[in-house]
C-alpha cells in the first residue's frame, strides 16, 4: 500500500490498470503470435551460410632479398612521394618507478620454518591415493552371486559369466579407476585388500551382492618436502612479493608526500628509476612500432599514457594502480615536438619499404602471368579441402581473403589476392551445397529468430499506432522515484 501511495495510485487504480495491461498483452499476443519471418527466407539464409568452396591456389611470395637495392635517384623520388608518412610525432620521455611482484621479488627472503609450515598446510595436495581399475557384477540374491562365483572359480571368464547371468557387456561391468574413498564400507576394504586379478567371494551392500575383479593397481604416492621444495618456495616468494608490493607502495606514497624527488623515493624502497624514452601518445616509438623492452607493457598501458601526457614536464604523478598487483609513478622529463624527417634519418626504413613494394610488384607480375594461363598454372596443384565463407577449413594465414575471393566468383573463375606478403592466385574449383541436415538445423534456428524479430516489429507498430489515437499518461512521481529514488514536490 505504501508503494502504491508513493506512485499516486489507490488499490482500485492499480487493479484497473493491471486488468488493462493484461487485456493489452492478450491483444498484442493474438496479433503478433501469428507473424512469421518465413521458412523460405530462413532456408535461403541457411543455405547461403553453409555453402562451401574447394579451390586451387598458387602462391607468389614477395621476395625482398631478390630485389636490387634502389639507386639514389630512385630512393629520392620515392621519398618525395611518401615523406609525410615518415614524419616524427610528438614524443615524450619519462622516468618511471614500477612497483610490481616481479620488480620486488629479489627483496623477498624465506626461512626454513616458513617453507616447512607451508608444506605441512598443503601436504594433502602432494598425496596421490592408490587407484584400482575394477570390474563388478551385482546380484539381487546371495545365491545367484554364489553361483556366479562358483563359475568364476571353475575357470570361466568374468565377461563370460556377466553376460550369461546378468546379460551385462563389458561396459556394464566396468566400475572404472577408483580410489578407496570412492567406495563404501566393506566394498572398499575388499577391493583394496585384494590382489590384482583376484576375485573375492560375494560382498553385500545396499545395492545387492557384488563380485569384484581387480584388473589394475596404480600405487599411491606421497611426495616429500624435498620433492616439492622448488614449487613451495616459488609459491611463497610470489605470495610474499605481492604483500611486499603493498608495503612498499605505502612507503613510496609517504616519501613522495614529503616532497622527495623520484630518485629519493625509489631509493627508499630499494628500487631503481627507469627511463621510457621517446614514445608518442599511443605508446609507440618514432617509427610507429610498439616498445619491445622490459617496460613495453607499461608504455602501452592506457592509464600510463593518459597520465603521462596530462602532466607537465618534470611533474611527478601520484602512485597509480596498474594490472596484476602492480603500481607505478611517472615523471615526464622531455617532450619533442612533431617534425619532418630528412631522407638520411629514415634511409634504412625507406630502403626496406621501397624494396618490399618492388618485391610485391614482382610477385604481382608473376601472378598476372599465371592468371593469363590459369589452366596450365594450376594443372598440377591439388585442390584445397572444403572451406566456409569465413575461411574455416583453410590452413593459410590469408584464409579469410582467399574465402572472400573464392565465394565472389563462379566455378572455374580465377582471381589474384594480395596479402601484403604475397600474391595468391585463387581459382574456384567446386561449389558445394549445404549439407541437408546441417541446413535444416540452422534453418530452424534462423526461422525462430526471424519470427521473433517480426513479432517484435509488429508489436512496436501496434503500440505506435495506438499512441497516435489514445492519450498517453505519465505518472511523474513514479518516474522520478525510479530515476532518483525519491519523489519531489
Amino acid at each position: 500500500m505504501q508503494t502504491l501511495a508513493q506512485s499516486g495510485l489507490t488499490e482500485e487504480d492499480y487493479l484497473r490498470r493491471l486488468n488493462f495491461i493484461l487485456m493489452q498483452e492478450q491483444i498484442e499476443a493474438a496479433l503478433a503470435s501469428g507473424a512469421k519471418g518465413g521458412n523460405y527466407m530462413a532456408q535461403i539464409i541457411a543455405e547461403h551460410q553453409l555453402e562451401q568452396r574447394i579451390a586451387r591456389l598458387k602462391i607468389y611470395p614477395a621476395q625482398p632479398e631478390s630485389i636490387t637495392p634502389p639507386s639514389e635517384t630512385e630512393l629520392a623520388s620515392f621519398y618525395e612521394t611518401v615523406k609525410t608518412g615518415y614524419d616524427a610525432p610528438d614524443l615524450r620521455s619519462f622516468k618511471v618507478v614500477l612497483v610490481s611482484p616481479e620488480q620486488v621479488i629479489g627483496q623477498v627472503s624465506l626461512s626454513e620454518d616458513e617453507v616447512t609450515q607451508a608444506f605441512d598446510l598443503r601436504r594433502d595436495e602432494f598425496i596421490t591415493p592408490e587407484r584400482r581399475q575394477i570390474r563388478q557384477m551385482v546380484f539381487g540374491e546371495e545365491a545367484e552371486a554364489n553361483a556366479a562365483y562358483d563359475q568364476l572359480q571353475s575357470g570361466k571368464g568374468f565377461a563370460e559369466v556377466a553376460q550369461a547371468t546378468l546379460g551385462w557387456n563389458e561396459d556394464d561391468t566396468n566400475l572404472g579407476l577408483v580410489t578407496k574413498e570412492d567406495l563404501d564400507g566393506e566394498l572398499a576394504d575388499t577391493a583394496f585388500n585384494a590382489d590384482q586379478g583376484s576375485i573375492n567371494p560375494p560382498v553385500a551392500s545396499v545395492f545387492g551382492y557384488h563380485l569384484l575383479l581387480v584388473e589394475e593397481i596404480q600405487p599411491g604416492e606421497e611426495l616429500t618436502l624435498g620433492d616439492v621444495r622448488p614449487q613451495i618456495e616459488e609459491t611463497l616468494r610470489n605470495e610474499k612479493a605481492i604483500d611486499l608490493v603493498y608495503d612498499l607502495v605505502n612507503q613510496l606514497e609517504d616519501t613522495l608526500g614529503t616532497g622527495a624527488t623520484l630518485a629519493e623515493a625509489a631509493a627508499g624502497i630499494n628500487l631503481s628509476v627507469n627511463t621510457i624514452a621517446d614514445i608518442d601518445a599511443n605508446g609507440r616509438d618514432i617509427d610507429g612500432n610498439l616498445m619491445e623492452d622490459a617496460f613495453a607493457d607499461l608504455a602501452s598501458d592506457s592509464q600510463f599514457l593518459a597520465q603521462g601526457w596530462a602532466l607537465e614536464i618534470e611533474e611527478i604523478s601520484q602512485v597509480i594502480a596498474s594490472a596484476e598487483d602492480s603500481f607505478f609513478v611517472l615523471q615526464p622529463i622531455e617532450e619533442k615536438p612533431a617534425r619532418s624527417r630528412g631522407i638520411e634519418e629514415v634511409r634504412a626504413r625507406l630502403i626496406a619499404d621501397w624494396t618490399k613494394i618492388q618485391a610485391l610488384a614482382t610477385a604481382k607480375a608473376a601472378g598476372d602471368n599465371g592468371l593469363q594461363d590459369v589452366r596450365n598454372t594450376l594443372a598440377n596443384i591439388a585442390p584445397t579441402p572444403a572451406f566456409s565463407r569465413t575461411g574455416a577449413g583453410l590452413d593459410n594465414e590469408a584464409a579469410s581473403l582467399i574465402a572472400d575471393a573464392a565465394f565472389a566468383q563462379n566455378k572455374g573463375e580465377a582471381v589474384l589476392v594480395e596479402t601484403g606478403e604475397a600474391v595468391i592466385l585463387v581459382q574456384t574449383d567446386e561449389i558445394l551445397a549445404a549439407d541437408s541436415e546441417a541446413r535444416d538445423t540452422l534453418k530452424t534456428q534462423i526461422s525462430a529468430t526471424l519470427d521473433n524479430l517480426v513479432q517484435n516489429d509488429l508489436t512496436s507498430a501496434l503500440i505506435i499506432t495506438l499512441s497516435e489515437t489514445h492519450a498517453l499518461e505519465i505518472n511523474t512521481a513514479g518516474v522520478e522515484q525510479l530515476l532518483i529514488g525519491q519523489t519531489t514536490r
